[in-house]
């Protein structure tokens, strides 16, 4: 369906790491990968409630689309990223967790970003075969890693049904901000180890629009809205802008931990809007915390209307995170392009 109005939900929390002194750094989280998925999820399920529960939300007006964006490397893990069966599995938990119709369908969820892994392997030595597989981890080659947002529509019903109402967009530019320098007792990734994997090209296409839902490109169009997303970096260079070939953007969402909205990487259309939440600072008073923006593209920058705290009780967010929950920013209903 078409919207008349779309409302913008921004949750504010900080997703850097930790930072321990002397220039050192750990990934927050908990050290069972299952167990930081599942708390993780938890506390985004928290921060679904304090949005509804907001006055100011429109909650269930079918009129109006609204957007709740986390920020950049919400997902990622104490060892800085997942594994792919971990990546899986959340997929599946937070589609579970917003597939009821009648709460949720007419949201879009943009879940901050996730960074998975896989490893390079070679063929074992004779002896290595002996007792264990024929292929090993090649520790001499990088880590393969993946850092992308899922953009998950709600409202299906069946949890099975959730690839169908779902996006996906991989980051293509890795920032010196992405891992820690150093990997730390904890055995947390370091940046000098990464190499990020590109959106695919398997369909023959050199365009940004995506010719599939996972294919990792940036422009998808979802209830005729057609949406541009750029994670963090992505954005500062220009992604979308330096595109060719792209329909008319209604929507700009930028997940970020380091970034803001820059004025000559906006493409957003004439009464279209540019929609940032970003973990890393808040840029008002310049201090570590986290940020979000909405800029109308006709009109400039659009005020938060409320602000709402979560219900933590019984998650450990001090682990999750090392900043605290943050806040859930609701901005007002703004009309969205006619045609």
């Amino acid at each position: 369906m078409r919207y008349s109005n779309v409302q913008f939900i921004a949750w504010c929390i900080h997703t850097g790491p930790r930072k321990l002194g002397d220039g050192v750094e750990e990934y927050a989280g908990l050290s069972t990968e299952s167990a930081d998925i599942a708390a993780r999820v938890e506390l985004v399920a928290r921060a679904l409630d304090a949005a509804r529960d907001c006055p100011e939300t429109t909650r269930d007006d079918p009129e109006t689309l609204k957007v709740f964006m986390l920020p950049e490397f919400f997902f990622r893990g104490s060892t800085g990223a997942y594994s792919m069966d971990g990546v899986q599995a959340l997929v599946a938990a937070l589609q579970s967790r917003v597939k009821d119709e009648a709460r949720w369908a007419h949201w879009l969820f943009v879940f901050g970003s996730t960074v998975g892994k896989s490893f390079q392997t070679r063929p074992a030595s004779f002896f290595e075969r002996l007792f264990g597989p024929k292929y090993v981890i090649d520790t001499s080659k990088p880590i393969e890693a993946y850092n992308y947002v899922l953009v998950q529509k709600g409202g299906f019903t069946y949890a099975s049904a959730g690839p169908e109402f779902a996006e996906a967009v991989l980051k293509r530019r890795q920032s010196g901000m992405d891992f820690i320098p150093v990997s730390g007792g904890g055995g947390g990734i370091a940046g000098a180890r990464v190499h990020y994997l590109p959106p695919t090209r398997e369909y023959g296409t050199t365009s940004e629009v995506q010719v599939a839902s996972y294919d990792g490109n940036s422009v998808f169009v979802r209830d005729q809205l057609t949406l541009g997303v750029e994670i963090c970096l992505d954005h500062a260079a220009q992604r979308l802008k330096k595109a060719s070939g792209l329909p008319p953007i209604d929507l700009q969402l930028v997940p970020s931990c380091g970034m803001t909205l820059k004025a000559d990487s906006l493409v957003a259309r004439s009464g279209g809007y540019a929609f940032n939440c970003d973990g890393y600072a808040n840029y008002d008073t310049g201090v570590l915390g986290a940020n979000s923006q909405v800029r109308a593209m006709d009109s400039g920058d659009v005020a938060v209307v409320a602000k709402a705290s979560l219900d933590v009780t019984g998650v450990n967010v001090a682990a999750l995170f090392a900043r605290g929950a943050g806040e859930v920013r609701v901005y007002p209903a703004l009309p969205l392009p006619k045609d």
